[in-house]
Parts: structure tokens; C-alpha cells; sequence
């Protein structure tokens, strides 16, 4: 298989990110733990399909407390990284991402997250639409969690831009690249985070178009994939509370100056509070209750009363309140809860 950057040399790389290891690592790691093999990650896949990796130097005491037992003999066996990819790239082509990044991390992540610096010009703009272009690229070449970008023109655009700016980056950039590269309109949200509050940030891709929305650790990301024109903020749909006060300087496109849209803590908890409540506990309760009404009828030869369900429902849901949500939900407390209510 050849490299999907360059198409050209063999995809000989091992242990590629899809996303930015340094961008995402305080959403993953242990609390207080930096470097690999640290993360506890929860993933799920467009289609509602839940995951779970755990890294080999996570603490056995930490992974109690956050999962409230030990890993199943299933999710040993099934313990991969889905965002870490085996033979993707070329080695040189990882090493064209790593220009970027490591710019990125001290030039821009590092102002950003220390110095509350929002507001970068040229060459600057540039190389963050190269580093944001490449995590919205890797997800969808790739099909990270059964996502990619409808248009596959699209995709091409932003392969095109990452591998001529990794190449020209050091040396200079044409002028005709310049100018293309910043079509796309493309808002980048901050979220203010405590650093003991790191680990309830999100990495995911909602079900949403136009845009195409990032949840990475503490950026948001929203790529607009129509190119000819700017959007009217007033028309941007408002996930979640993300967009009720932006601006038009919030929206980059054909920019002199890259403007980074800082959201304040308080807000950035609403947000994620908002999905988890209205998204994944929701979507998880519904699914949960298809799941009984199967068995319950499968064991009783009848449907379970309306009273019944809503029962079911309450227990289920309110114990999302007591513990935290992934354990809730899991499979294990699902099974013991619909259990006791067949049995009864």
C-alpha cells in the first residue's frame, strides 16, 4: 500500500497519530501523567458503537477509579488505539507532519494555552491552518471512527495543501499557495480549561455538516467546506451552545490575521455538559431501552407495560447521576439492571 500523503513511497510508518499526540494528550492521559501508553480512552464511532483502549503504563489503581473495575478478558484482548494507525503513512511523510507540529506546538499551542495569545498574522495563519488541516485530513483518510468528509475533492484539497506546505514550509511558500490555501472558512475555539479539569474534554466528531465540526481536548474545530463565500455567522447552527455568541471576525477565511475564539471556562463546562446530557445520555437510554423491551419480551413472551419502561428508564438514567457516565452505561451495570426487572 503507498503512503495516502505523497501516494508515491511504500506506507512503511508504525504508530502514527490521527491526532497530534501533544493536542490531545491532557484529555487522555492520566490525571498529572504525561507521555504514551498513559491513556484511557473512550471512543465511539458514528454509528454509536462504543470503545474502549487503555495504555500498558496506566495504573492499575487509576483505571478502577475511572472504569469502577478491571478490564474484561474481552477488552484485553480487543485493547487497541484507534487513533494510533500501523502502515498509513510513509516515514517520510511522518516526518513532513512533524515540521508542522512541532512549530505548531511552540509557535502557537504553547501561547495559546500559556499566554492567552488569540491573534496570529502571516506566516503564522498559515501554519495553524496546516496543523488543523491535517487532524481534519488523518480523520478522514483514514475513516477515523467511521468518518470522512463527504466530498472527496475536499479531502483531496487539504492533502494537496498539507504535502506541498510540508515541503515548502522551511524554504518558503509560493504566493499562489498562500492565497489558496485560506479558502476554506474555518473557525478555532479555544476552551478554557483547569488543568484538573483536562480529562473531561472530548475527542470525537459529531454528526454534524457545514460545518464539520472537531472536539479536541481543549480546541473545537469547524471547517466549512464551502469555499465560495463566507459564511453569515447568524446562520451557523448553534451546537450546544458553541456558536450563541460568535462573531464575523470569528470566521477565517482569506485572513491577514488568524483569529482563535477563546471560550471561558463556565461555558466550555455547559458545552460539554449539554452533549453528554442531550446527545450520549439520551442516544445511550434509547438504545438501552430497544435493548430491553428485546429481552423482556424474549424471556416473558409478552411487552413490557408502558410503567414498566419507564421504570427501567428512571433507574438507568439516574444512575448515570451517581457514577461516572461510562460506567453507568456499560454493558456490565446494563445487564445487571435489565436483569432485575425480568426477573421481577
Amino acid at each position: 500500500m503507498n503512503c495516502l500523503l505523497c501516494k508515491e513511497n511504500e506506507a512503511n510508518q508504525t504508530g502514527s497519530h490521527i491526532f497530534t499526540h501533544s493536542l490531545i494528550s491532557k484529555c487522555i492521559n492520566e490525571q498529572g501523567k504525561n507521555g504514551r501508553d498513559r491513556e484511557i480512552m473512550f471512543g465511539f464511532s458514528q454509528s454509536g458503537e462504543k470503545s474502549l483502549f487503555v495504555g500498558r503504563k496506566v495504573l492499575p489503581d487509576n483505571l478502577a477509579e475511572v472504569l469502577g473495575r478491571e478490564l474484561t478478558d474481552d477488552e484485553i484482548e480487543n485493547n487497541t488505539n484507534g487513533a494510533v494507525v500501523d502502515n498509513i503513512y510513509c516515514s517520510n511523510c511522518e516526518k513532513l507532519f512533524g515540521i508542522i507540529e512541532s512549530d505548531f506546538s511552540s509557535k502557537i499551542l504553547t501561547n495559546i494555552r500559556d499566554n492567552g495569545i488569540y491573534s496570529y498574522e502571516y506566516p503564522n495563519n498559515i501554519l495553524i491552518r496546516l496543523y488543523f488541516y491535517i487532524q481534519i485530513w488523518r480523520a478522514s483518510s483514514y475513516s477515523y471512527n467511521d468518518w470522512c468528509l463527504p466530498n472527496k475533492a475536499i479531502e483531496e484539497d487539504l492533502r494537496k495543501y498539507i504535502y506541498e506546505g510540508c515541503l515548502g514550509y522551511e524554504k518558503g511558500l509560493s504566493g499562489s499557495f498562500i492565497k489558496e490555501i485560506v479558502k476554506y472558512p474555518l473557525i478555532v475555539n479555544y476552551l478554557e480549561t483547569p488543568e484538573e479539569e483536562s480529562s473531561s474534554n472530548l475527542i470525537f466528531i459529531p454528526k454534524t455538516n457545514n460545518p464539520f465540526r472537531f472536539f479536541l481536548c481543549d480546541f473545537v474545530i469547524e471547517f466549512f467546506e464551502d469555499s465560495s463565500n463566507k459564511p453569515l455567522f447568524s446562520e451557523i447552527q448553534n451546537y450546544h451552545g458553541l456558536n450563541d455568541d460568535i462573531s464575523e471576525k470569528d470566521i477565517n477565511y482569506y485572513e491577514d490575521t488568524f483569529i482563535i475564539r477563546n471560550i471561558a471556562n463556565t461555558k466550555r463546562k455547559k458545552i460539554i455538559d449539554s452533549y453528554c446530557k442531550e446527545e450520549y445520555v439520551v442516544g445511550e437510554i434509547k438504545r438501552i431501552q430497544d435493548l430491553f423491551v428485546t429481552e423482556y419480551k424474549k424471556i416473558n413472551k409478552r411487552i413490557p407495560t408502558d410503567e414498566t419502561i419507564a421504570k427501567f428508564s428512571l433507574e438507568i438514567a439516574f444512575g448515570a447521576g451517581e457514577v461516572p457516565t461510562f460506567q453507568a452505561l456499560s454493558d456490565e451495570r446494563i445487564e445487571t439492571v435489565v436483569k432485575k426487572y425480568i426477573e421481577f
